[in-house]
């Protein structure tokens, strides 16, 4: 598998502007099928570079299927259907947030395994692969795709990222670029896109904490997006089949800023979550477990169980989501872990991806958008133990 360089298509490199505007005469109608292209030196002159960069730039469009060299007889045009079976119609382009290794953290974990999930399909499959920062994208990076046309769009990137742009993506669409996205989010409805199964993954961790004596299981959310809709009514349905009356969700506002490395930062997000849970201490039916949105908000929330003189690992016991507790730096202030967390399979995610983008290009989808769902997995810790001793 050839990985294409990082944002090659948008590069203002001598050889990429030679191979661009020999793609442009050609696909513009300037040289016709059987053409012969002029001679080197002469395209050199015409584009301002060295005849190797020219040379270079053959070699390319030759890759792609749009010419044909022949010893002592330069390079003549082929039809332009044949263009297809060229490198870009073996290339799936990735667009994603992060145009270098991102920095520790839980979007970035996530992120990093979706796009290793999506690098390792790809090689499994024979494709290229070329990586496009949501920086480089918008209307001009439309241009380049359109003009060099990949074989798809996979789209990977954080959803508040100010460079994903709709209006390109759009575009994309509108113009038959095959596209699929990492998102449930609404706004992604019209593309066809995979998730994790929010909803099987909840469920299940539910009915673990059912099963193991809990029965006053509060759910304090510091998010309402919309993966949360999923959450609460798994919860909702696990605890009507158990028939234990479910306590009504604590949407938290205002959270502080989970700054990394900053002691007084925890401690006021402690403070901050401590505000919403004192009248479930203060409640004479006390609540026996809280489920979190995800890992890294378990440290603070079992450090605020504290101030109220309860046991985050056993009269409350704290349950996380999405498996990355390891990686929280919370850890070195609050030692209480997850009693039970989801791991979400995001390489797997990134895997199904490019799985659904194939499976578009060669035509086994119906022409509405398809969802595709890669199921959760319940992932019990030894504090579980502890919890039940």
């Amino acid at each position: 598998m050839a990985l294409v360089a990082h944002g090659e298509l948008l590069n203002d490199s001598p050889r990429a502007r030679t191979v661009h505007g020999l793609r442009q005469c050609i696909l513009e109608g300037l040289f016709l099928t059987g053409d012969r292209l002029p001679a080197e030196q002469k395209l050199a002159r015409r584009f301002h570079v060295s005849r190797g960069t020219v040379r270079a730039a053959l070699e390319r469009l030759e890759e792609e299927g749009l010419i044909k060299g022949r010893k002592n007889c330069g390079y003549t045009i082929v039809h332009q259907s044949a263009a297809r079976s060229g490198l870009m119609a073996r290339t799936v382009s990735l667009l994603t947030s992060f145009k270098e290794e991102p920095k520790p953290g839980l979007y970035s974990a996530k992120m990093k395994a979706v796009e290793s999930g999506i690098a390792d399909e790809v090689r499994k499959t024979g494709l290229n692969l070329l990586t496009l920062h949501t920086g480089e994208f918008g209307q001009h990076g439309v241009d380049g795709l359109l003009t060099d046309r990949p074989m798809g769009l996979v789209v990977s990137c954080l959803l508040e990222d100010p460079g994903l742009d709709q209006s390109a993506l759009l575009r994309l669409s509108e113009a038959k670029v095959p596209l699929v996205v990492h998102s449930d989010a609404p706004m992604f409805s019209r593309y066809d896109r995979v998730t994790s199964d929010h909803y099987s993954g909840t469920a299940e961790l539910v009915r673990h904490l059912i099963s193991r004596g809990r029965r006053r299981i509060l759910r304090l959310w510091t998010t309402d997006t919309y993966w949360i809709d999923a959450h609460n009514q798994a919860y909702e349905q696990a605890m009507a089949a158990a028939g234990i009356e479910p306590i009504p969700a604590v949407y938290v506002s205002d959270m502080p800023f989970r700054a990394e490395e900053s002691r007084e930062a925890f401690a006021a997000r402690t403070r901050h979550l401590a505000g919403y849970l004192v009248e479930h201490f203060q409640d004479a039916r006390k609540i026996d477990a809280i489920m979190v949105a995800t890992d890294c908000e378990v440290f603070p929330t079992a450090a605020a169980c504290r101030l109220f003189g309860a046991d985050p690992a056993g009269d409350v016991v704290v349950a996380g989501y999405d498996n990355s507790w390891e990686d929280a730096f919370e850890r070195q202030w609050e030692p209480a872990v997850p009693v039970a967390t989801v791991e979400k399979n995001n390489h797997g995610i990134g895997e199904e991806l490019v799985r659904l983008l194939v499976d578009r290009v060669e035509g086994r989808l119906e022409e509405t958008a398809q969802r595709r769902v890669v199921p959760q997995k319940l992932v019990v810790t030894q504090a579980e133990a502890r919890a039940t001793t």
